[in-house]
């Protein structure tokens, strides 16, 4: 049988329909379909042709008799389950189909013609059923079984050729397997001579307006009413027609096979060459309208490549927001090579290409590129600003702001539209700004943002100013001024989400300054989720530094919180980034990440190997941060006097100037350092600093703590309290007394020195017992010692 299709609906015959139609071209195999279909299912029928009485009568037993045709009409035998009328012509044997129905006989009618109207009204009421082209069409096992019967093999491709030439039309495929067999032959020769038939026997029986309609559809990949009638600026072909020429290609869609596209294409009906560019451009409009990219490059290239670049420049322009960029390379090798050599089609497409996540790809292109010879100077600093791009994706960070910079340089002096210029000088900007950021460079960071506040303004680029947000809130993050970190990140992605682009690449700045703000909270939980998403999205959006950056935040964060396996998992891809692509700062970083992760697993001697080679690693302003902490973790302070003189002006710079001259025997910086940690909403910098060296609290930081001092400093002495209780819990005079329990003097002595009397001195040394847990005074000096008041 040529087709389950057909016989499934055939099978209703069975149940309620008492009509079926099969409707189609020529060659289709209806009347196999049919008979395959009486033979498998076993029912009396008898087989109508015009101008023969009953052609053919199969019994139940399978006898088959083919009496000699007669010319004229006799009645329909009542004999018969059921009836077939073939070749049916439209209003032929109308009389004899409402008889037989009325008898309760189920008819078949086959033909090329549209059914008479009652076909209709009785499909309408479920009591019909049509079978149509795309039911009839040969499997490619059916095919298979086909050849195996001639005795030939086709080779998998000729065969897959054959199908793909003809959907599975039985009478073109037939024609090609019977030359097939007849010998040795070319796929050409073979679909010449299917097409040879089908002109006869299909395109011929066209009416003059069918073909001229038809030979235009067929220029159309697969087309539904709405685009037929787009296209062509006409009426649709009809139902009838429809289902009399197109085998579905989906749902509610349609296409000829390729073999018939051509012949149509090639007919005395074909459209001119100026109507074939102006179907191909309003087909190619429409499935852009759609979403329908590869379709609607396809019809545009058609019309001619300039009109496909400028097409792929406004897909691009759609797609690319939205990190959906990745088919450029594939729609780039559709342009013919003269095209893709053109100043607007080479930056079309190797930005294309950038977004599409393939640098390397785009800087074979643009090495194509003959500036020299180009008249636009716009066009020069658009080519510099895309190699800008590359570089940085390839982290070749010198050479990408070398370009960043020729490119607004040349932007400076060039004849172009105002909102252009500010356009490129706003993506050039971009990359400068990100290199910067990741170099740690906030005041380059910021004197960048400030020059071009006016450029993104004007551009109007949307993805353009919520990335340049993220990247505010990420060097703000960096310099240590948390505070004003997390309220650009909230408006990055309030803008974000605004603009259609929430969830997508431009938020994952802001996602890595959540995790920061996070971590220095001390809510690890937190920091690993936004890093991990920070992670994600900069990759799909092509933002290495970025991704980098939330890998060497999470190692530590993972380590901290008991996932050692995937933190060292983590180090070893950010070594294999940092040996492939020999960037310095990158290196210096994971030095800090491998020397945190071994410190939260343990390792102090591990911790101080990676802390020593930093000594001769770059220095970005939060790795020099970075190793203050670590030296005051591992014990390291005799290094303070050597790194404080490197601090820079950043908030975090100036807290840890504080708080480690403080730690060094500068008690008045302590206060001061306190404060511009809370406005900076940092929060476990001074804890670092702090903890076991509580004695540090003088008596202007427990006036903080016990007065009407910022909650901030309330906050940060109860966790200070959770590792060094007694230092938080003794007062002013309690800490002077408990300084001098180690020497020894007696408590009448130390009363003395203090000025306060002798039964003072011992409630607060019964205060100082208590709170230090002790009955004796040299169980208080050996918790002291062991909290670090005092010395050892």
């Amino acid at each position: 049988m040529t087709g389950d299709p057909a016989a499934a609906l055939l099978d209703r015959l069975l149940g309620t329909a008492v009509l079926a139609a099969v409707v189609a071209p020529a060659g289709s195999g209806k009347t196999t379909a049919i008979r395959a279909w009486l033979a498998a299912r076993d029912v009396r029928h008898r087989w109508m042709v015009p101008g023969c009485r009953a052609e053919a009568v199969l019994q139940p037993a399978g006898d088959v008799r083919h009496p000699a045709p007669e010319h004229g009409r006799r009645p329909v035998p009542s004999d018969a389950e059921v009836v077939v009328f073939d070749d049916c012509r439209a209003g032929e044997w109308s009389t004899e189909i409402g008889r037989a129905v009325a008898r309760g006989q189920r008819v078949i009618l086959a033909g090329r013609d549209a059914p008479p109207p009652a076909f209709w009204e009785a499909l309408g009421r479920g009591r019909a059923v049509l079978v149509g082209f795309a039911d009839l069409l040969l499997s490619r096992e059916r095919v298979e079984q086909l050849a195996r019967e001639r005795g030939i093999e086709p080779a998998p491709e000729l065969l897959d050729d054959l199908i793909e030439q003809t959907r599975g039309w039985a009478a073109p495929v037939t024609i090609a397997l019977d030359a097939m067999a007849a010998g040795p032959v070319r796929v050409e020769r073979l679909l010449l001579a299917a097409g040879q038939y089908l002109h006869a026997e299909v395109i011929a029986d066209l009416s003059a307006d069918q073909r001229a309609r038809c030979a235009r559809l067929a220029l159309l990949d697969g087309f539904d009413d709405e685009l037929a009638a787009e296209a062509l600026r006409q009426a649709p072909l009809g139902e009838p027609d429809r289902r009399l020429l197109l085998p579905a290609a989906a749902a509610g869609e349609f296409e000829f096979p390729p073999i018939l596209s051509r012949l149509l294409t090639r007919d005395d009906a074909a459209p001119t060459a100026e109507e074939l560019t102006a179907i191909h451009l309003r087909a190619g409009r429409f499935h852009e309208a759609r979403g329908a990219w590869d379709r609607a490059l396809r019809h545009t290239l058609r019309a001619g490549p300039d009109r496909a670049v400028r097409q792929l420049k406004r897909m691009l322009a759609v797609l690319e927001p939205q990190g959906r960029s990745a088919e450029a390379l594939r729609w780039f090798r559709l342009l013919p090579e003269a095209a893709r050599t053109r100043p607007e089609a080479l930056l079309g497409l190797g930005l294309a290409l950038v977004q599409a996540g393939l640098p390397r790809e785009a800087a074979q292109l643009l090495d194509q590129a003959d500036p020299a010879a180009w008249e636009a100077a716009d066009q020069v600093a658009e080519l510099s600003m895309i190699r800008a791009m590359v570089h940085r994706l390839l982290v070749e960070h010198d050479a990408a702001v070398t370009a960043g910079e020729q490119a607004l340089t040349l932007l400076d002096g060039a004849a172009t539209a105002p909102n252009r210029r500010s356009l490129l000088r706003v993506l050039a900007v971009e990359q400068l700004r990100e290199i910067a950021c990741w170099r740690g460079d906030s005041a380059r960071t910021r004197s960048l943002a400030a020059d071009c506040h006016r450029d993104l303004l004007r551009a109007g680029h949307r993805l353009s100013l919520v990335h340049a947000t993220g990247v505010t809130a990420l060097a703000a993050a960096v310099s240590g001024d948390h505070a004003r970190a997390g309220a650009q990140a909230a408006v990055a992605l309030r803008t974000a989400e605004q603009c259609g682009f929430g969830g997508t690449h431009v938020d994952a700045e802001a996602h890595l300054v959540l995790g920061l703000i996070a971590a220095e909270r001390g809510d690890l939980d937190r920091a690993r989720t936004e890093l991990r998403r920070a992670r994600e999205l900069a990759a799909a959006g092509m933002f290495p530094t970025t991704a980098r950056w939330a890998e060497l935040s999470l190692a530590p964060a993972l380590a901290e919180t008991g996932h050692l396996d995937e933190a060292r998992l983590l180090l070893a891809d950010l070594g294999d980034h940092a040996r492939r692509t020999g960037d310095p700062v990158l290196a210096a970083r994971l030095l800090v990440a491998a020397a945190q992760v071994h410190r939260h697993a343990g390792e102090p001697d591990a911790a101080r190997a990676q802390y020593t080679r930093l000594a001769a690693a770059p220095a970005p302003p939060d790795v020099l941060r970075a190793r203050i902490l670590l030296a005051c973790a591992l014990d390291a302070d005799r290094d303070f006097p050597a790194l404080l003189p490197r601090l820079g002006t950043d908030p975090a710079d100036a807290v840890l100037a504080a708080l480690v001259r403080a730690r060094l025997g500068d008690p008045a910086r302590l206060a001061d350092g306190l404060r511009r940690a809370e406005r900076a909403e940092l929060h476990r910098t001074p804890l670092e600093l702090l903890r076991g060296h509580a004695h540090l609290l003088t008596d202007t930081v427990a006036d903080l703590v016990t007065g009407p001092g910022p909650g901030y400093v309330r906050a940060l002495a109860a966790e200070l309290a959770e590792s060094t209780p007694a230092a938080i819990l003794l007062s002013a005079r309690e800490t002077q007394i408990a300084l001098l329990l180690p020497g020894r003097k007696s408590q009448p002595s130390i009363a003395a020195e203090l000025y306060i009397s002798a039964n003072t001195m011992k409630t607060h040394v019964k205060h100082i017992y208590q709170k230090l847990g002790v009955q004796t005074r040299d169980e208080a000096v050996a918790r002291l010692v062991e909290l670090g008041l005092v010395p050892g």
